[in-house]
């Protein structure tokens, strides 16, 4: 039998040590995950606060290299970044609670001046306002703060 020829189907089958579709692009990934995660992903135009791997496999789709989730997450634990939430905390141009109470009355009696048939409010039961800021997870380099 014929020794199977370098990059094809058996010769894949028969040196399983790297996948068929990373072999190449691992290092470009490896390369572009370093990039992308020394910024913020609103510098590349995304609404995120963090990294997300839906993110990254997006950014690399535009720049012509399919990967799927599975050899991102190898590449970015090769590269020494772990996944964990956000510090908590609170951005600086909020409100305080006493700023918020204020703006809430300003609402009640905005309302109360419209004619009562004109005026409809719907009311959601166990609804409350939050002062808690939603806490969502990224990627960072192992040992690096928490934005």
């Amino acid at each position: 039998m014929a020794k199977p020829l370098p990059g094809s189907r058996n010769h894949w089958f028969k040196n399983k040590k790297t996948t068929w579709s990373t072999r190449k692009k691992a290092p470009f990934i490896e390369e572009s995950l370093k990039e992308l995660l020394s910024h913020s992903p609103k510098d590349y135009g995304y609404h995120e606060a963090g990294w997300q791997v839906n993110i990254l496999r997006d950014w690399l789709s535009k720049q012509g290299c399919i990967a799927c989730d599975n050899t991102i997450v190898k590449s970015l634990n090769k590269l020494g970044f772990v996944y964990k939430r956000f510090s908590k905390t609170v951005p600086k141009n909020t409100l305080s609670s006493s700023e918020k109470k204020d703006r809430i009355e300003n609402m009640v009696e905005v309302i109360k001046n419209y004619p009562p048939k004109e005026t409809e409010i719907l009311f959601v039961d166990e609804s409350h306002f939050s002062n808690q800021p939603y806490v969502s997870r990224g990627w960072f380099r192992r040992g690096e703060k928490k934005w």
